[in-house]
């Protein structure tokens, strides 16, 4: 058990403290001694229940009184119970005089870590569900590089420290957003038949789609930032818009028209949200729309 400097900084009659290792320390507020008081507290023996009395306490150890024995090697002075003729009050950055970390089993009961107290792995996982929904949906309305950290945990309703506990940095995040989002859009097209995937591209080619990128596809508002990101996020992406494209192949038979499709829808989506006027959009979208359709009666027709 190390070494806790005590100091009003960190003292307040009756409360408790968190120091930045996580470790919870109770401390109390002494009376003020005699300038003449003061003691030796030996700091490499641990607290035990025959450390100082409440009335008078030290740093953790055990106190060294008058005619006992010497203390260790290392020890520091601070003040205690009056030894008289031991020198003045001592106060400096280790220890305050008028402060004291409260005795022995006390402190020992009050040592708890912050990962025991706190989350379960299952509270770490919803809030790790949350930070992703909430950034998709930020970076997708906003742009990526246009969210930011206040926006962003205030929208999960978590704080900045449980952001980084589970994302060392914004590419990192960057990459989880993609496989969440990406892993939605495939779930609409993968073991699809036919019809449920011409229900999806009219969903796609709506309005309400272009008007709600929040709601959305992330490939038209994410789709520039993906590509600018790392190897990593890049190859997954890959991945991925390769599975999508996979599917409208199967349904059409064709590789080449399955690209042409997707790209089409994705590339409508994006000229959309640019337009002004309501009508250019919905113009844009209509024009695409009959295009897929097309693709897809050429496929049944070639059935025949």
């Amino acid at each position: 058990m190390g070494v806790i400097p005590a100091g009003p900084n960190y003292a307040t009659y009756g409360r408790t403290f968190r120091n930045t290792r996580g470790i919870r320390i109770q401390y109390r507020r002494l009376p003020m001694p005699l300038p003449c008081e003061s003691t030796r507290i030996d700091t490499n023996r641990p607290p035990d229940a025959t450390a100082l009395p409440a009335s008078r306490t030290g740093r953790l150890g055990r106190r060294t009184a008058s005619g006992g024995p010497k203390p260790a090697s290392g020890a520091r002075s601070i003040t205690g119970t009056p030894i008289i003729g031991e020198g003045p009050l001592n106060n400096d950055r280790y220890g305050n005089g008028r402060y004291s970390i409260l005795p022995s089993t006390s402190i020992e009961q009050s040592f708890e870590t912050e990962t025991n107290m706190r989350y379960s792995p299952k509270h770490k996982e919803a809030s790790r569900a949350r930070l992703v929904e909430a950034g998709a949906a930020l970076a997708k309305r906003n742009g990526f590089a246009n969210t930011g950290m206040d926006a962003l945990t205030a929208a999960a309703g978590v704080t900045t420290g449980a952001f980084y506990s589970q994302f060392r940095s914004k590419p990192e995040f960057l990459y989880a957003i993609v496989e969440h989002e990406m892993s939605k859009v495939l779930a609409t097209v993968e073991n699809r038949s036919k019809d449920d995937l011409v229900a999806t591209l009219r969903s796609y080619l709506s309005t309400a789609h272009a008007d709600h990128p929040e709601l959305g596809c992330p490939v038209p508002t994410l789709g520039a930032e993906i590509a600018r990101a790392d190897v990593a996020t890049r190859r997954m992406f890959e991945d991925l818009i390769k599975r999508f494209q996979a599917s409208l192949a199967t349904a059409l038979h064709d590789d080449e028209a399955a690209w042409t499709l997707g790209c089409a829808a994705i590339g409508a989506v994006l000229v959309a949200r640019a337009m002004a006027s309501t009508e250019r959009r919905s113009e844009v979208l209509r024009s695409v729309l009959a295009y897929t359709m097309r693709s897809f009666d050429a496929d049944a027709r070639k059935k025949k």
